[in-house]
């Protein structure tokens, strides 16, 4: 208990900090300050990064320096009915036996376990090689701290034990990197000759993250209503009849597999022919998808509008129907475990008004090449479809390291405190590892972490049994590395 009490004590100051992303230069002052006490040697970058280094006892001086790292933000959220003020407010917390949690909003153990537990081990550690500490900033929501932080800080070392994983039987050594490639196109809508105008709507996907869900096989809703749409061009084309395109939307955010999307088309089918159409289609979705059993096309009549141009409604749906969206490539884990996903794509958004057709693309890879590889895809397709392409947000994929001694060292640790056999994962989402070795292309990089469920959330819990657990695993790979 002792170990525990220590870490919730470091915990509890962080918590009377409000630090929300982009917001942290008052808990980076205060770590700043924290790391002084505890006898490092402490600097601040421009972004409020922290940075500290801890010499070696003596004699361990020629111990290759290894890294801890967290970051110092959190993700700011509140219960229905619940005041809180992110920019002012502390987070109040409540303990029972098993979790900590907060009172009505998000806990921030996200990260703040993590850099708790780092103070903690920097303050009880006994004999040990150089160990510096980066505690970074903004990691919720851009990674600007990692991604501006400067390689000094970097260099020299030969480890990092990187402290925000959310289970503690698990160590992650790779993550994907990502790319928000952007398509739009300005249009002018013109006045439709068809005299019906009919809404086609496809929902009950389950959608998910687009990087935890992505292997499950989703259906994406916006993929199946551009085939939908090609299905019902072609009965239009057989029978001689016109159908052109008004509006197509779907999607809530880049990074989520879409749930529904809705067009409304204008044309001389008749409804049941178009309902007809729309339920053989469905039945193929069907059965291409045996994870989504409720998928539904629904058909109803809509309002008279203005159309798409037809050759920017058939450049739309070409764009929707070429780019690839779902797993791109597996990687084989360890042992008996499932194959990986090691590179994705997800057709996020599409929206149209009277002005814009917009669409949102997000391949993930933990191959940098690979997502060369869709940039130049995306170019290939903004030019079939004379779409302009806008490309931002690149970060780096962290590949494993097949040959990692932190890995192993780590495994080691874990099973020789705990009598079993750690899981090595990779995640198929960011972290700020992949920037780290970015800059660092030889350190040697392993995340961990306590165990937190609901993360982002205002039913956050840190399970209290992890802790010291967590604690223990670190300073006994820290033995290991200096040879005891």
């Amino acid at each position: 208990m002792e170990i525990l009490e220590s870490v919730l004590e470091e915990f509890s100051a962080l918590t009377k900090i409000p630090r929300p992303s982009g917001h942290e230069k008052q808990v980076s002052d205060y770590l700043c300050k924290r790391l002084q006490e505890l006898g490092l040697t402490v600097e601040q970058d421009e972004n409020f990064n922290v940075i500290g280094n801890l010499p070696a006892t003596p004699g361990l001086e020629n111990i290759p320096t290894t890294i801890l790292q967290g970051h110092m933000d959190m993700v700011c959220v509140a219960s229905d009915g619940v005041e809180y003020n992110p920019l002012t407010d502390p987070i109040k917390t409540v303990r029972s036996e098993k979790f900590l949690q907060a009172v009505g909003t998000s806990l921030g153990a996200d990260d703040g376990i993590g850099v708790s537990i780092i103070l903690h081990v920097l303050k009880t550690i006994d004999r040990h090689g150089p160990i510096r500490v980066i505690f970074t900033t903004d990691e919720e929501t851009g990674m600007s701290g990692a991604r501006n932080l400067d390689p000094k800080y970097l260099a020299g070392a030969k480890y990092m034990i990187n402290c925000d994983s959310e289970n503690y039987d698990e160590v992650t050594v790779s993550s994907a990197g990502s790319v928000c490639l952007d398509f739009s196109k300005s249009i002018r809508k013109i006045s439709a000759t068809a005299k019906n105008f009919f809404e086609i709507k496809i929902d009950g996907l389950l959608g998910g993250h687009s990087g935890e869900r992505i292997h499950e096989n989703r259906a994406n809703a916006i993929r199946l209503l551009a085939f939908a749409l090609v299905a019902l061009k072609q009965t239009a084309i057989e029978k001689t009849i016109a159908m052109n395109i008004a509006n197509f939307n779907g999607g809530v955010a880049r990074n989520a597999i879409p749930a529904s999307a809705t067009a409304v088309i204008s044309t001389d089918l008749d409804f049941e022919t178009v309902v007809e159409k729309c339920e053989e289609v469905n039945r193929r979705f069907l059965v291409m998808y045996d994870i989504d059993l409720n998928i539904k096309i629904h058909v109803k009549k809509a309002e008279p509008q203005n159309i798409l141009k037809p050759i920017d409604a058939q450049n739309m749906v070409r764009l929707l129907t070429i780019i690839h969206s779902g797993v791109y490539a597996m990687v084989a884990n360890d042992k008996d475990s499932e194959p990986l996903v090691e590179t994705s794509a997800n057709l996020g958004l599409v929206s149209t008004n009277d002005e814009k057709i917009e669409v949102s693309y997000f391949p993930r890879s933990c191959i940098d090449e690979k997502l060369d590889s869709f940039c130049q895809l995306a170019e290939d397709v903004s030019d079939l479809t004379s779409f302009e392409l806008t490309t931002s947000n690149r970060s780096p994929g962290w590949k494993r390291k097949m040959d990692s001694v932190l890995t192993q060292d780590i495994c080691d640790s874990f099973k020789k405190l705990t009598g079993r056999e750690m899981k090595i994962k990779s995640i198929h989402a960011g972290l700020e590892c992949g920037y780290f070795v970015e800059k660092n292309p030889e350190l040697d990089v392993v995340s961990i972490g306590t165990t937190n469920e609901a993360i982002h959330s205002p039913q956050e819990k840190l399970h209290l049994d992890t802790v010291e657990p967590q604690v223990n695993l670190i300073l006994e790979t820290l033995k290991k590395i200096a040879g005891e």
